[in-house]
């Protein structure tokens, strides 16, 4: 009975994510979106996630090869549309690092990379960070499809080097988010 609150308490933590291994409950997986375009006059939500089999948004071919990247790395899209942390020229992630790893991520907006940040763990042991931030290389206005992807940078110069930088993959699976619609015009 003694330890029996710590023990629910640390269940609890597990359960949602705040302890453990970081990982969500699965791995986001490749997914492309259909052949819409954003219309700016449209009144449809801020955001929504859209996967289909084919697509110009996903940038061809990233699931197909790729480097093999720790069991426990994952991304995803931080406080989607919180304008008071995402801007016109920021792209928000929260993410699992493994120990000592350093890989890159790759946002991508309407299919073409627009921002990368390199991400470097030294520690021995895992870190899960929310709220960082992917700067642009421009300021948005209106709808896009965002998605961002981890890279492994494969001649560790800390930039991104396409068809040099691989995609990571976890068993076979792209690490990355989905593809969302962000209308940055609200932000």
């Amino acid at each position: 009975m003694r330890y029996a609150f710590q023990i629910v308490l640390v269940l609890l933590f597990i359960s949602t994510g705040c302890l453990g291994n970081g990982n969500p409950p699965a791995t986001p997986s490749l997914t492309t979106t259909s052949h819409e375009t954003p219309d700016a006059d449209s009144d449809a939500a801020t955001t929504t996630e859209h996967t289909s089999s084919s697509g110009p948004v996903t940038p061809a071919n990233l699931a197909s090869s790729g480097a093999v990247c720790d069991d426990d790395l994952w991304v995803g899209l931080w406080e989607l549309n919180n304008e008071d942390v995402w801007d016109a020229d920021v792209v928000r992630v929260g993410y699992y690092t493994p120990p000592n790893s350093s890989f890159l991520l790759v946002a991508y907006v309407d299919g073409d990379a627009a921002g990368v940040t390199q991400i470097q763990n030294r520690y021995v042991s895992g870190e899960h960070v929310d709220g960082d931030k992917i700067t642009l290389d421009s300021p948005l206005s209106g709808k896009h499809w965002v998605q961002v992807v981890a890279f492994s940078d494969e001649n560790t110069n800390g930039r991104f080097d396409q068809g040099v930088d691989t995609p990571c993959l976890v068993d076979g699976e792209l690490v990355g988010t989905d593809v969302y619609l962000v209308d940055f015009s609200k932000l």
